[in-house]
């Protein structure tokens, strides 16, 4: 889904529809920033009073929300739901839930992940991306990274969560991103097309930006989309000769973080919430 382009509406009717379904049995879901009176959040106390296994990941840090955030914390655990505060050293920034139902052929899970806050006020003038799945393998993943937050998997014995399909900052979004822009430089070099179009609010990571310069002086073709602070110089000879830089002021506010490599026209597209 593509809001506001598309209407919210779909993602109001998971929630609602989980809260009312009895083979739904669990749901998980972070806030980061959330309407006064948020319908989903309504649907999840709903769920609560259902018999549900509601768990609800709160940010602490979300800046001018704070205060937002703690009054629907009270109000949920007043109705029943678990309540994770986000810990000093670890901002979830990440908009995602997951629901898991047991059917008569056994568990099922449902995931959503999307680079835009949970809120359907701003999701009324906030470009953003929304991904509703039955994808078994991001249920999964998923699921471990839940049970990180929970604080089930952070004994010293146990090692970090590993992720195939998801990017998850400080796990493993980096590195990523690295090996993706080595991978366009090794085809440059090789005399293919490269290409890199990069979508973000803001661009201040030093090593990316060293990376992205690197890539342009191999001949890959970088497009760049921010919308607010750019440290990247774009445009100077031998250092960053193939990138341009463009800024979208219009109707809505460009809040979805997008990132595209070709690949050797097999494209790799991720999106997501982290700059």
């Amino acid at each position: 889904m593509h809001t506001p382009y598309q209407a919210y509406d779909p993602v109001l009717r998971f929630f609602n529809e989980a809260a009312q379904d009895p083979e739904v049995k669990a749901i998980d879901l972070t806030i980061y920033r959330v309407a006064t009176e948020s319908q989903i959040l309504h649907a999840l106390i709903s769920a609560a009073r259902n018999g549900k296994n509601v768990t609800v990941y709160v940010e602490l840090k979300a800046r001018f929300d704070e205060a937002n955030n703690l009054r629907w914390a009270k109000r949920m655990k007043t109705a029943g739901i678990r309540i994770i505060y986000s810990e000093p050293s670890l901002k979830i920034h990440a908009k995602l839930a997951l629901v898991r139902k047991k059917t008569r052929q056994g568990w099922r899970s449902f995931s959503l992940l999307a680079t835009g806050n949970l809120n359907e006020n701003t999701a009324l003038y906030y470009t953003d991306h929304v991904l509703l799945t039955a994808n078994k393998a991001f249920a999964e993943e998923l699921k471990a990274l839940l049970l990180y937050l929970k604080g089930q998997s952070r004994s010293e014995k146990e090692p970090a969560p590993y992720f195939e399909w998801l990017l998850v900052s400080p796990f493993n979004l980096q590195q990523r991103f690295i090996e993706l822009i080595d991978q366009e430089i090794a085809f440059a070099r090789q005399g293919l097309e490269a290409a890199i179009i990069i979508k973000l609010n803001n661009l201040e990571e030093k090593i990316l930006i060293q990376k992205l310069y690197e890539a342009s002086e191999a001949g890959v073709s970088i497009r760049l989309i921010i919308r607010g602070v750019c440290c990247l110089i774009p445009g100077v000879q031998g250092m960053s000769t193939n990138i341009r830089v463009i800024r979208i002021v219009d109707r809505f506010l460009e809040h979805g973080r997008v990132f595209c490599f070709h690949h050797n026209a097999d494209r790799q597209v991720f999106a997501g919430s982290a700059d």
